[in-house]
């Protein structure tokens, strides 16, 4: 499946939860937009998903491609441009088309794996790796909990 379903279902994944935790709404003063056009230094940028928890901005970039480039292209992204809109507070999350890679049938490098190393190529780049998550698609069926966890850790 191709598309941009993968930012439609994250955005509504994550309203659900503010609607299943009204308190976080009313401490944080929680927005969440899709598909945020900017303009910085005369550049254009998007983010798929942005939440902004108070003071604090989570970047979110989606892709249901199983290409390792790709995911690690858009990661970079999104931690570089969440940086420059939230500063060293801001958090990014790759949500990937990642599974297992198979030849002639066979697994040469499960869908684990590859998330690892993706996380340690994106953690290589900006030093922490609290502040960066990276899904993929087994990933999917508990998305809600992942990024409650994530997001907003003990506040939810």
């Amino acid at each position: 499946m191709t598309g941009k379903w993968l930012e439609w279902y994250t955005e509504s994944v994550i309203r659900q939860i503010i609607r299943e935790h009204p308190e976080l709404k009313t401490r944080n003063n929680i927005h969440v937009e899709r598909n945020v056009y900017l303009e910085r230094d005369g550049k254009e940028l998007e983010l798929d998903v942005v939440v902004l928890n108070g003071y604090q901005v989570t970047g979110i970039t989606c892709s249901t491609s199983n290409g390792e480039k790709i995911a690690k292209l858009k990661g970079f992204e999104v931690i570089h441009r969440v940086r420059q809109i939230g500063g060293d507070e801001a958090k990014a999350i790759v949500i990937s088309g990642l599974r297992d890679k198979t030849e002639k049938g066979v697994v040469t490098q499960t869908e684990a794996e590859r998330v690892h190393h993706l996380k340690a190529d994106l953690w290589a780049l900006t030093g922490s790796t609290d502040r960066i998550k990276v899904l993929g698609v087994s990933d999917y069926a508990n998305l809600g909990a992942i990024l409650t966890d994530f997001i907003w850790g003990e506040e939810a």
